[in-house]
């Protein structure tokens, strides 16, 4: 994972502090950060920034999580990035923000539109004949895919 920012950060760090057993030393340089001090600093530094909510570690993973997903990044890639052995704990750890849910466009807009009957109410067999015009416009093929089954809808050549 790219991240040239973080590593300036870090090299700045390591040229003022020079730690010489852990990167982030504890109370005595022999010994790492504790778990304590680290999530006492994260909570004090969401107080400075004005967050109202609790903030640990775990939140920051579930956050970093979002946003790749949210920024496009595979599921399989996040994985990887957090360290699971099965994409059902990835699935389950990530949470996906109302916004990305709202950018998902339906199968059916890709569907040509055919102008309604005159009448102002459709019944259900005008609707379902409606539909099954607009799928023969739509030149519907079956393709195999990678998996060897599916079905795709070729809009392309009307």
């Amino acid at each position: 994972m790219k991240g040239d920012a973080a590593l300036a950060v870090l090299r700045a760090y390591w040229r003022i502090d020079k730690p010489r057993h852990w990167l982030f030393p504890g109370s005595t340089p022999a010994e790492p950060l504790a778990t304590a001090s680290a999530r006492s600093a994260l909570r004090q530094a969401a107080l400075d920034a004005g967050l109202t909510k609790p903030c640990t570690p775990h939140t920051l993973r579930h956050s970093f999580a979002t946003h790749l997903l949210d920024a496009g990044v595979d599921l399989v890639v996040l994985q990887a990035l957090l360290g699971h052995l099965s994409i059902r704990t990835t699935s389950l750890y990530t949470h996906l923000s109302v916004q990305r849910i709202h950018q998902v466009v339906s199968p059916l807009e890709w569907l040509p539109t055919i102008p309604p009957p005159a009448s102002a109410e459709l019944e259900p067999r005008v609707l379902m004949a409606a539909m099954h015009t607009t799928m023969i416009r739509a030149n519907m093929h079956r393709e195999r895919d990678a998996s060897g089954s599916g079905c795709s809808v070729d809009l392309a050549h009307q």
